[in-house]
């Protein structure tokens, strides 16, 4: 009776680890808009930009101060001024450096949202909704 409740166990085991190593369909999609993003801002291309984000952007940023350790509030950023600010870095030529980091690790992929990090200028969350991933 211990052998076979060890073995179903073993069995179940190794099934669930299949089934969990199994990447999610849309995992491409994500990592696509996510790196988008990123690149848009990198690159100053404004079309990477309105193809990865919403117009409805409501961007929050944050700071780690020097003097005092803490994060403090960077402000936000709308859709307009995303646009705006990576247009002006290809029009100062602002752009970042070559080796700049552009690692997308997708979190969780759900119906209707998904949730990524990436460590370019410290550890970023980013979600972005199904309609995003969907886009062209």
């Amino acid at each position: 009776m211990k052998h076979i409740f060890g073995h179903s166990c073993l069995i179940f085991l190794a099934t669930m680890s299949v089934a969990f190593a199994q990447p999610h369909p849309e995992h491409p999609r994500v990592t696509r808009a996510c790196l988008d993003y990123i690149e848009g801002f990198y690159e100053g291309d404004t079309v990477k930009i309105i193809r990865s984000i919403k117009p409805t952007l409501h961007k929050f940023g944050f700071w780690k101060s020097e003097k005092t350790g803490k994060y403090e509030s960077d402000g936000q950023m709308t859709f307009e001024q995303a646009v705006k600010y990576a247009n002006n870095v290809r029009v100062k030529q602002r752009f970042a450096k070559a080796d700049a980091p552009k690692k997308v690790e997708v979190l969780d992929i759900m119906n209707h949202i998904a949730s990524a990090k990436s460590p370019h200028g410290g550890a970023r969350i980013t979600s972005c909704s199904r309609k995003m991933v969907n886009r062209g």
